[in-house]
């Protein structure tokens, strides 16, 4: 679906009319879903070529599609161009950067992001928190897998099974938990 997308696109640019923030967020989108992070970030790229205004959905789905690519630092780099861009980065910005350094196993950069999210009181959800917590159990940082569940109950945050689960995983893995 996002090479058809992107083919539309370059179909629309030979026009006369050239394509619209709308066209870019239709492609932009159809590469999230396809985990086509470079395709994502060369649209961004070309609408602020274009001097089209990208919006913090445009945004956000760049930086999803960079985590579903496996692309921590490019995924954190949107983040960061959103902030640039005097765009609010809202808890579905945050937790699609917070997956990205869960598929990275950056448990460091993830509760990062999520103590960065704190400090512009920004809400957490379980999302946000789940994905650093799965960042934790890749790692086998049980210590902070616990420390953020304890959070997340201070925090009011819903725990659901799978951040349990997390935490009984990231203290096997570690090795120590309990012991």
């Amino acid at each position: 679906a996002w090479a058809e997308a992107l083919r539309l696109l370059a179909r629309a640019e030979s026009l006369e009319e050239p394509p619209t923030t709308i066209t870019y967020s239709v492609a932009i989108s159809a590469c999230e879903k396809g985990a086509a992070w470079t395709e994502a970030l060369d649209l961004l790229a070309g609408m602020h070529r274009r001097k089209l205004k990208a919006d913090k959905i445009i945004y956000t789905a760049a930086i999803s599609a960079c985590a579903k690519g496996g692309q921590w630092a490019a995924a954190t780099d949107v983040l960061n161009a959103m902030g640039d861009a005097a765009l609010e980065r809202g808890t579905i910005s945050y937790s699609a950067a917070i997956s990205a350094c869960e598929h990275g196993g950056l448990w460091p950069r993830a509760l990062d992001l999520l103590g960065e999210m704190a400090n512009r009181r920004v809400p957490t959800n379980t999302i946000a928190c789940g994905a650093a917590l799965g960042a934790c159990e890749k790692a086998g940082a049980w210590p902070k897998a616990i420390e953020l569940l304890v959070a997340m109950e201070e925090g009011r945050v819903e725990k659901d099974i799978l951040a349990v689960n997390a935490v009984m995983r990231a203290c096997d893995r570690g090795g120590s938990c309990g012991k």
